[in-house]
């Protein structure tokens, strides 16, 4: 069977054949494809079965979504992991605020994330997935261990990103660079000094653009093409003047992207610092090259989790599927977000959010914490998201006799329809670039990512 065919198969059955059924047709067809890849396309048998489990977790994903599913089998394509919980900075609106309004309402405690929780996380989630961020509400760079999390992440094949602040005295760039890091954006919102630290607070400009500096001179050194370097500039009232000044400084030190951006407003947390609305959102590349990019992230096929990888394809999907009538009887298909079938996020501590949104004294978005026997896409508040959103009077019945604390945040979050910081469109921009996906044609890729 050749690939297209494969694909095209399984996605006609998505409004026909039952989940047992569903799962089973794709146990017995990745048998058949696995050979086919090694003896026809001239896989080893390691990339041919991650290349099936990730394209099935694709597959069931959808099927999963489209069908409103409570239980999942499928696994997040979208990993969000907080190395540090820290941050040596203190901007308006942050977690990490210092004014009242934030410091009164946020939770976010303190600590870095552990290589052993790291480690489980990835044994239940990196072989599915294609992307993980290793940011969210902390600085990455706080944590030493950082770039061995970026190492242990690229032998399931994934596409890492950091965000930094950068403006950390004495930081380690050539072990950064040979991690293998694909991406790295640069929170840097100034030209001059005093207009950085408005927004900035704590920062040093200096340090940020002496350490702008060594990167680009590490990388060159290293004769690496990533990470892939954007300055990502915030637009204010206060700042706006300096965007032709950063545009010069960024191409004239080495960067490969900039990227002008209005951000959300935290006039809420600080009264003197105003978006400024009225520009045009910007991405000025610099240096782009898809072939640099796309040896970067095939790289990661020369060192693979063979231990993980194989055990879990000889577990099949069907040996993950649990038996709920219940989450089958759907009413309402109109409506869903899309973080609880796409993503999945961890802070430093372990606990477990469905999306980029910080938890607070108002938002109970932690819905459990990470631990290596239990199967956190599934917690009981994710399914009662998931309810919300597909069955809203069996919701209300669930719902009735619990507490507040036991409440996902997502039955009165207004920005659901956002799409997830990772979605199928990073997903496409995967496939396109690893070379064991070539196999795909274009329409094959749309149907794996097109939901």
């Amino acid at each position: 069977m050749k690939m297209d065919g494969f694909i095209s198969t399984i996605n006609n059955h998505i409004d026909s054949l039952k989940l047992p059924d569903y799962l089973s047709l794709i146990d017995e067809t990745n048998h058949i494809i696995l050979r086919s890849l090694t003896k026809d396309f001239g896989y080893n048998e390691l990339e041919a079965k991650l290349f099936l489990l990730k394209i099935s977790n694709l597959l069931i994903g959808k099927y999963q979504y489209i069908n409103r599913y409570i239980h999942l089998i499928s696994r997040p394509f979208g990993l969000i992991v907080d190395p540090a919980n820290g941050c040596n900075l203190h901007c308006p609106g942050c977690v990490h605020s210092k004014n009242a309004n934030a410091t009164r309402d946020f939770l976010w405690p303190p600590g870095n994330l552990r290589e052993e929780t790291f480690q489980d996380f990835l044994a239940q989630y990196g072989v599915f997935a294609t992307n993980i961020l290793f940011y969210n509400y902390g600085e990455p760079l706080l944590n030493k261990l950082t770039p061995k999390f970026i190492r242990m992440a690229r032998l399931f094949l994934l596409n890492t990103s950091i965000s930094t602040n950068l403006a950390i005295p004495n930081i380690n760039f050539e072990e950064l660079v040979l991690s293998g890091l694909d991406y790295m954006i640069l929170s840097i919102d100034g030209g001059t000094k005093d207009t950085y630290s408005k927004y900035r607070r704590g920062g040093n400009f200096d340090v940020v653009i002496d350490n702008l500096k060594n990167l680009v001179l590490t990388k060159k050194r290293l004769k690496g093409y990533t990470p892939f370097l954007v300055w990502q500039f915030l637009c204010f009232k206060h700042n706006v003047h300096e965007i032709e000044l950063v545009k010069n400084l960024s191409k004239e030190i080495g960067l490969n992207q900039l990227n002008i951006v209005i951000p959300f407003g935290v006039d809420w947390d600080d009264p003197s610092i105003i978006v400024e609305s009225s520009i045009n959102e910007e991405h000025v590349i610099f240096n782009y090259s898809a072939n640099e990019r796309a040896n970067n992230l095939n790289k990661m096929l020369l060192n693979l989790n063979e231990e993980i990888i194989n055990k879990t394809f000889a577990e099949g999907w069907f040996g993950r599927y649990i038996n709920r009538e219940n989450e089958e009887v759907l009413t309402d298909k109109e409506n869903t977000c899309n973080y609880l079938y796409k993503v999945i996020a961890m802070d430093a501590k372990g606990r477990i959010m469905p999306c980029c949104a910080p938890p607070s004294i108002s938002h109970n978005l932690v819905f459990s914490h990470f631990e290596k026997q239990n199967e956190a896409f599934n917690a009981n508040m994710y399914k009662l998201a998931r309810l919300f959103f597909s069955n809203r009077n069996e919701y209300e019945k669930k719902v009735a006799t619990l507490t507040r604390n036991e409440i996902p945040h997502c039955s009165e979050c207004r920005q659901f329809s956002i799409k997830p910081i990772v979605d199928t469109n990073h997903v496409m921009d995967y496939l396109d670039a690893i070379k064991i996906f070539n196999v795909l044609s274009p329409e094959s890729k749309k149907i794996l990512t097109d939901w």
